[in-house]
């Protein structure tokens, strides 16, 4: 393993891609991490992910791993635009609290690979860094970096997040999309988004100090339909466009009322390959279960469950051809239906939202199963078709039972490997 030693100046960032794993310690100065602040002399270590360490006054990093070939130190960054657009938003979120009223209520929006997901960790962690309490939506149900792939999360950002395990210290309200990618079902992405707007609601409605510090929303690669969608469900009045001039210029007419500005993306943000994406997503589902640096090593149990002790269930059916349906069927039902599923061997390694339902959902007048929250999460680690068993991974050490027996699967569990 090599070491080497940046010395970094003011207002400049040094650029790490990490496929595997390296270590970064602040030696000394002052330097962050997407708004987090880095603690000297402590040694950070980071898996499978890409970062930018910017410092406004000058600093120097000592980095040892595997990835010490590639980094670099950038003297051109966005950050002064971002730490404008955090001033922004905070004079607004005093004007609120001093009204008793609502904080600015944001969304960032562009294509993939620009840095979205960077722009949302360092406006929440600003926020968070000044006293204020964002509640944060993530819709970017391919990364799941807040929750887990294919869902969608909202949680409550009351302190800046840990540079190592980033949201594993939340307690995020977790919806089970199913799907890794939006267009997969619009129909059901767009309940689900109504249904964390409505959460969202009723949390600032209970906390003066969340309702006045507003909503930072984590988006997708939407299409135009989609953003404005989304924003009238959150009631969005600023859209932060990142590289995308077309889309810039369309929501400046299409959302009238609200503010729309224009972010360019960092230099550092790296297109990712499919082998690149998928590599980070193994590495934040295993965080889920194993634990990571920041927030120590977790001890997983493997409970094991009877077929008959456990009902298992897909959201969203095959597709029906018009002329086959009924006068007057929805021809998008399909798309939030919910269908049972037989445990088989093609379960091995599927992932599994453990719902919330309540005992006798079946029977419960106007009850819909895909409108449940999450409990959390399991991964199907065997299937014993003789003895009608599966083990299960489950992150709480010698858990005898799953709270809860009803599971909603990925819906491409069958295609789902290691």
């Amino acid at each position: 393993m090599s070491e080497k030693t940046y010395e970094l100046e003011a207002e400049s960032e040094l650029r790490v891609e990490i496929p595997t794993t390296a270590e970064l310690t602040l030696v000394s100065g002052a330097a962050e991490v997407y708004g987090t602040e880095m603690v000297v002399g402590k040694l950070y270590t980071l898996r499978a992910t890409n970062i930018a360490v910017f410092t406004w006054k000058g600093g120097t990093i000592k980095l040892s791993g595997n990835a010490v070939d590639s980094p670099y130190v950038a003297k051109e960054t966005p950050m002064l635009s971002y730490i404008n657009v955090h001033a922004a938003l905070d004079q607004r979120r005093t004007t609120a609290a001093a009204a008793s009223g609502t904080g600015p209520r944001t969304m960032i929006v562009g294509p993939a690979n620009v840095g979205k997901s960077t722009l949302a960790m360092i406006l929440a962690n600003y926020a968070a860094r000044v006293g204020r309490r964002p509640i944060y939506l993530d819709l970017d149900v391919g990364e799941g970096a807040a929750g887990m792939p294919g869902t969608l999360t909202a949680m409550t950002v009351d302190r800046p997040l840990d540079i190592e395990s980033r949201f594993a210290r939340c307690k995020p309200l977790t919806f089970h999309y199913g799907h890794g990618k939006i267009n997969e079902s619009t129909r059901l992405f767009t309940l689900l988004v109504d249904k964390l707007a409505k959460a969202a609601t009723r949390r600032a409605e209970r906390d003066p100090v969340v309702a006045s510090s507003g909503y930072i929303v984590n988006t997708s690669d939407l299409d135009k339909d989609m953003v404005m969608s989304v924003a009238a469900q959150f009631e969005i009045d600023v859209v932060m466009v990142l590289d995308n001039e077309r889309m810039y210029n369309e929501l400046q007419a299409a959302i009238p009322g609200s503010t729309v500005v224009k972010l360019t993306k960092s230099g550092g943000v790296v297109p990712r390959d499919m082998a690149a994406k998928e590599a980070a997503r193994l590495s934040h589902v295993k965080q889920y279960y194993y634990g990571s640096p920041g927030q120590g090593a977790l001890h997983p149990a493997l409970p094991v469950v009877h077929f008959d002790d456990v009902s298992i269930f897909k959201i969203g059916a095959p597709p029906v051809p018009a002329a086959c349906l009924p006068f007057g069927a929805d021809p998008f039902g399909h798309e939030t239906q919910t269908v049972p599923i037989k445990p088989t061997q093609d379960l091995v390694h599927a992932c599994f939202t453990v719902s919330s339902a309540p005992a006798g959902w079946q029977d419960t007048e106007g009850f819909k199963l895909i409108e449940t929250e999450g409990l959390g999460f399991v991964s199907v680690q065997n299937v014993d078709m003789e003895e009608r068993t599966m083990t299960l991974l489950a992150p709480a050490q010698g858990m005898p039972a799953l709270p809860c027996t009803l599971l909603l699967c990925e819906q491409t569990y069958s295609d789902a490997s290691n």
